[in-house]
């Protein structure tokens, strides 16, 4: 049977011997391994873009870099690392190839794809913190670096030992089985034990509740803010503008990572779902990785003038470039006798 016909039951990668069971037809997963590079270029790119705005910014505080480095870092590393594991996976999927990944890669892939997606959810929410703090008392000591980095290793740590914790859990007793992609997909599509899905629930639902009520709280102050310095000096207004844009990147950025995120975070913990479902639920979960760092570069009038001005600038070097290579390849034309002739000459 060739591998891009429709599918039938001889096509079942997942070996399932569920009679309800259809594999996902040709033109969804052709779609879903296209959308999977798509996420793997465009978000890496994307990613790097908010990096090197970060990185490269000399009005941004060092701890508040190290807490934005630890948002697009593990996105730009997820869009790089973990997609090209999901890209094989639904490739297996589409030629009915179960053993076309190892196992033991998909297991410890989708570890640092839980590790990777739990730190950027945290560092949103540290920012959250660190921004109402900053604008609920504007005259506090500001956070310094090494508890800044102390603090997002802990968080990391915290991570790390519970989800490889999960793995070792999933795993227990199964390690004579053979790890194809059908077994370790089976892994994931169970109900989970009571105490790892309340984790699993916490971990992902605890920042986004601590991320909203930060930036709650701070569009509530902005707004009472903006009304006493209405009439107030330009500098006190100016202040208010640029603490606002501010807000504003990072506020769309939450509202993305909202958006796209949360809905497969909550999915995810339900258990026993259809393939096609998990596949389509996964494709609009994986937009948050281009759409957060679009957000918070396009809200920050800063980063946004940097990343246009960059763009114009390499523009006009190809566009020279190109011009200087087409006037050298025009410089001899044969429609030019005396010119060519002459060349002929010198070349003699």
């Amino acid at each position: 049977m060739n591998a891009t016909d429709d599918p039938t039951p001889e096509c079942n990668p997942l070996n399932s011997h569920d009679p309800n069971y259809w594999p996902p037809s040709k033109t969804f997963m052709w779609a879903a391994i296209v959308h999977c590079y798509c996420v793997i270029v465009i978000g890496t790119l994307c990613n790097a873009v908010a990096l090197w705005c970060v990185a490269t910014c000399v009005k941004t505080r060092r701890p508040v870099k190290v807490l934005l480095l630890a948002i697009f870092m593990p996105a730009m590393l997820t869009c790089l690392v973990v997609y090209s594991v999901f890209a094989e996976v639904r490739v297996a999927l589409l030629t009915c190839d179960s053993n076309r990944i190892s196992g033991t890669v998909m297991l410890i892939n989708w570890t640092v794809f839980l590790i990777l997606e739990q730190i950027e959810r945290a560092s949103i929410a540290f920012v959250a913190v660190i921004r109402a703090v900053s604008v609920w008392a504007p005259h506090r000591q500001k956070l310094g670096l090494r508890p800044t980095v102390m603090a997002m290793a802990l968080t990391s740590l915290y991570f790390i030992i519970i989800y490889v914790g999960v793995m070792v859990k999933l795993m227990k007793g199964k390690f004579g089985h053979s790890w194809n992609l059908s077994y370790v997909l089976s892994l994931f599509n169970t109900a989970l034990p009571m105490g790892i899905t309340v984790l699993s629930f916490l971990n992902t639902t605890l920042p986004v509740i601590i991320t909203a009520a930060a930036y709650s709280v701070i569009i509530v102050i902005i707004q009472r803010n903006k009304r006493r310095l209405a009439g107030s000096q330009p500098q006190g207004q100016e202040a208010t503008t640029t603490m606002d844009q501010a807000t504003r990147a990072m506020l769309a950025l939450f509202i993305s990572n909202l958006v796209f995120g949360l809905p497969y975070s909550i999915f995810r913990l339900l258990g026993q779902y259809p393939v096609h479902m998990y596949i389509a639920v996964h494709i609009w979960s994986a937009n948050h990785f281009v759409v957060d760092s679009l957000a918070f570069v396009w809200f920050n009038t800063c980063y946004r003038r940097r990343v246009i001005s960059w763009m114009k600038g390499m523009t006009q070097t190809l566009a020279s470039l190109l011009t200087s290579l087409s006037s050298q390849g025009n410089s001899v034309s044969p429609s030019d006798p005396i010119q060519l002739s002459e060349h002929r000459q010198e070349t003699l």
